[in-house]
């Protein structure tokens, strides 16, 4: 039930982000808000697909997979600087288990760009194991290569969205549909920032060739879909994503 909650409050910050400026040149509220729960409806269907893309890779290695609201516990390395639970030792009486930022800075991303920048990091998922559920495989612990395959699953998810939205906007193109290529697309590149507790930073810390992979692979589309067929684009991401890779192994391992 948590989970859901989590998913929900992001789809309503998602949606505001993307709904904030709503083309109109006069500011009527039954319009914007109407235009708003459609876009929180259009919002809670992407980040559904990204995260059934992680947790379908977090059953698999038998992991369990949480969508949490992004936030951090620490601001700093002073253990002032850090948000104690309730009941932990040192804690100073602080109201808040963590600082929300999947909340703070997409808001204020909207608000100083007057809408204009989607700035769409409103979750985070987090991996956990329990040893009974992993008995019979080679690792007890969770490995890096399956934290960043869990990582990757969410990110592969929601480019085959993109890449799908992408073909039935060139069959029947419509501003709704532009819409929601664009806010997936932005879900994306969002989600690929390498913070830690972002999809990006557990593929940059646990593997870089992933990482570099999926970035290059989701910058390629989000570039070359403006300026040819999806398909196209598809594959001249892909290629260029594998030769960025490659490069980057022999620059590391050579």
């Amino acid at each position: 039930m948590r989970e859901i909650s989590s998913l929900l409050v992001a789809a309503l910050i998602l949606g505001f982000v993307v709904g904030f400026d709503d083309g109109r040149e006069i500011f009527v509220l039954k319009l914007w808000f109407a235009n708003y729960l459609l876009m929180t409806c259009l919002a809670l269907i992407s980040l559904s697909v990204m995260v059934l893309g992680h947790k379908l890779a977090a059953e698999k290695y038998h992991l369990f997979a949480e969508y949490k609201i992004w936030g951090i516990r620490r601001y700093g390395f002073r253990d002032a600087m850090y948000l104690h639970k309730k009941g932990e030792a040192g804690w100073k009486g602080s109201p808040l288990e963590k600082i929300p930022l999947g909340i703070i800075l997409p808001i204020l991303v909207a608000l100083l760009a007057d809408g204009k920048i989607w700035f769409a990091a409103v979750g985070m998922l987090i991996t956990s194991m329990s040893p009974l559920r992993r008995l019979g495989r080679k690792f007890i612990q969770i490995p890096d290569y399956e934290e960043a395959r869990t990582a990757f699953a969410g990110i592969l998810a929601t480019i085959i969205f993109v890449i799908v939205l992408g073909l039935i906007q060139e069959a029947s193109p419509t501003p709704l549909g532009k819409t929601l290529l664009l806010m997936n697309i932005a879900l994306l590149l969002s989600a690929l920032l390498p913070i830690p507790q972002l999809a990006g930073g557990r593929m940059l810390f646990t593997s870089m060739y992933f990482y570099v992979f999926a970035l290059v692979l989701a910058g390629g589309i989000a570039f070359f879909i403006v300026y040819m067929p999806t398909i196209a684009a598809l594959a001249a991401a892909l290629v260029l994503a594998v030769m960025t890779t490659i490069l980057t192994y022999f620059k590391r391992e050579v």
